[in-house]
């Protein structure tokens, strides 16, 4: 008896110590999870961060038409949101939203349950508040202080906001897509819709997409969509939102994927970079900002015929990238590309096109060479450095103009070192290219940089050649203000004379070369077109094609390429490259309205043909020079 007593008596002390413990942590968590109780590194609701801007950015082009793109930001007022859309995200997230004060306790004892089973916090239990609350205000990792910040500050935002205003700001923060931000702009990019347009079946795709937004994507994983759909109609029903008849009308019904992301979302994306980086804000906030952002896009411009060019030249993983930049005013008038990812500020190696700006410009400038001067193709060797024409193919004596237009590897080498790697350096920064601070060897002659360039820097190159040796910064965005007409930025053009007048000319004469008879001979039909191929690869393969040409009022730069630096495929610089700018080329002639004029600087003079060719001479002709030996060049005076 004396035992039973003694070991009720122990059991009694533990239960009770047990029961004490728990009603002291039943306590301490209660403390901790309100928020009116300050406590020391735990965050407190900021409404900045919560309540979107109603006011829409707006994106102009060049003569301030608006821009339509499905990406632009959305507000989605609540009244707007149909009754079964609002109730699919409810369904599906949150069942229980108009009941709990920001934490679903029952979600959150089951949860814990399963984290205690798991020994993890990968249930998380999470309403619609404390969702909002992670996406706003806390980072995404999986700790257990972490998630009593948020249960902390969702219980606070329940307090501040009626469900109504929560369930509206949800719905306008929630991601769906990369620039898709927004329950009302994920309607317009998924469907063409505005949202108080869409249906039950299509609010409930936006509802399921959420979950996994990657997985979900109805652009590249529709079927996956259409399931985690039925699951959301499916929960729908069993909750009483729908009826059966509902339900399967929704289910049948046939949604079609509108994919309308605007011509010119590449084009956006550089924007929206741009408008980042001015504003100090993050990307995804320039949608949010509420701001006119006038940009130099030229809608006038139709690409519709170069789209049925395009579907019938590229393997299936061959990406592109084009940019084309008006030549006087640096402004970059189109970007588009067939990506599906947002290649803005990819870089890549620049293989045979940097060969102008660095090598040639800077020897002409330097007066070390002409267009005519004779100069040796043939194996080199540079210190330890062996560079190699392609294909092992040597001119032996050429002109340095002809040597540019067959993209001499040993000759750009050559000048290169004539010129010295900092001198040539100085013009290339000069003219917007940018190097690592290793880049200091001979091989960047041939576009063997550390990082690579984006194709913004290798078409902005070639600017002073085709204006006069002036460089202006490309650039897509003239203004940006609020729509109450305050400046928030203004571009001011600020021109750099990087080359003599007489330079820019001679390579302009070397250029033509190459685009009538040289690695971009598929552009001869034009007149005073400029150009200059590029082919970036190994032994196993080609990696990276180009293709960068300039008229009197465009320059345009094209690459052709995949995702990763070491993926091959079937490309050169002069092959379909140089095609897809002969198309653009094609529509962009007909709107030329300057003319290249030759400088004051420049003078033509007769030499011996025979004394050059024999004796890889300059020697100008005379009266005792015979006609058939005479020869014209140009020289700066």
């Amino acid at each position: 008896m004396k035992k039973t007593s003694l070991l009720r008596l122990i059991l009694k002390s533990v239960f009770g110590a047990i029961l004490l413990a728990f009603l002291m942590g039943v306590i301490i968590l209660s403390l901790v999870l309100e928020p009116s109780i300050r406590l020391h590194g735990f965050s407190n609701l900021n409404s900045s961060k919560l309540e979107a801007k109603r006011i829409n950015t707006v994106y102009l082009d060049s003569k301030g038409e608006e821009i339509f793109s499905s990406r632009n930001f959305r507000y989605a007022f609540l009244d707007d949101v149909p009754h079964d859309v609002k109730n699919a995200f409810i369904a599906i997230e949150d069942k229980r939203f108009y009941e709990h004060d920001g934490i679903d306790k029952t979600s959150v004892l089951r949860a814990l349950y399963q984290n205690m089973k798991k020994n993890s916090y990968s249930q998380g239990g999470s309403t619609i508040s404390q969702q909002l609350i992670k996406n706003t205000h806390l980072t995404g990792e999986k700790k257990l202080k972490r998630k009593l910040d948020e249960a902390r500050l969702s219980v606070a935002l329940e307090r501040k906001y009626s469900k109504e205003e929560i369930l509206e700001i949800y719905l306008n923060a929630l991601y769906f897509a990369p620039g898709i931000y927004g329950a009302g702009t994920a309607s317009r990019a998924f469907f063409g819709k505005e949202i108080d347009e869409i249906n039950l079946s299509e609010g409930a795709l936006l509802a399921s997409i959420i979950n996994n937004p990657s997985r979900y994507n109805p652009y590249f994983n529709l079927d996956n969509a259409l399931k985690r759909r039925d699951l959301v109609l499916g929960q729908m029903k069993k909750q009483g939102f729908i009826n059966e008849s509902n339900y399967i009308e929704a289910k049948n019904f046939e949604i079609e994927i509108k994919n309308i992301s605007s011509i010119h979302s590449h084009y956006l994306n550089y924007v929206r970079h741009n408008a980042a980086k001015i504003l100090k804000i993050s990307e995804s906030d320039v949608a949010r900002r509420g701001v006119i952002v006038k940009t130099n896009l030229r809608q006038d411009i139709q690409f519709d015929n170069f789209k049925s060019f395009e579907d019938n030249i590229f393997e299936n993983d061959t990406v592109y990238k084009v940019i084309i930049i008006c030549n006087l005013t640096g402004d970059i008038v189109n970007v588009f590309s067939n990506s599906k990812r947002n290649i803005t500020n990819l870089k890549r190696q620049p293989g045979s096109t940097l060969k102008p700006v660095l090598c040639y410009a800077p020897a002409i400038e330097r007066k070390i060479a002409l267009p005519i001067t004779p100069i040796k193709d043939s194996p080199m060797t540079f210190g330890e450095y062996k560079p190699r024409n392609y294909r092992g193919q040597y001119e032996g004596w050429t002109t340095v103009k002809e040597s540019l237009a067959n993209s001499s590897n040993i000759v750009a080498v050559r000048l290169l070192e004539m010129v010295g790697v900092n001198s040539a350096k100085k013009y290339a920064k000069a003219a917007g290219v940018n190097f690592a601070q290793s880049d200091n060897s001979l091989v960047i002659a041939l576009g063997g940089l550390r990082y690579g360039n984006t194709l913004t820097e290798i078409a902005g190159s070639y600017l002073p050649f085709a204006n006069d040796g002036k460089f202006i910064s490309p650039c897509v965005i003239e203004s940006i203000k609020t729509h109450d007409g305050k400046y928030l930025y203004k571009r001011e053009k600020t021109e750099k004379q990087v080359f003599s007048p007489s330079t820019a000319f001679l390579m302009r004469e070397m250029l033509f070369e190459c685009a009538k008879n040289g690695t971009a001979k598929k552009l001869n039909e034009f007149d005073e077109v400029g150009a200059k191929t590029g082919t970036v690869g190994s032994q196993l393969g080609n990696t990276d094609a180009y293709s960068i040409a300039f008229n009197p009022n465009f320059t345009i730069a094209v690459h052709l390429g995949g995702y990763e630096w070491n993926d091959t495929r079937n490309i050169t610089g002069g092959g379909v490259a140089t095609e897809m700018v002969r198309e653009i080329l094609r529509i962009l002639t007909p709107l030329v309205t300057n003319e290249f004029e030759t400088p004051d600087s420049i003078v033509q003079k007769s030499i011996d043909m025979r004394e050059h060719t024999k004796n890889h001479k300059i020697v100008f002709a005379n009266d005792k020079t015979p006609i058939r030996n005479r020869g014209y060049a140009y020289f700066v005076a």
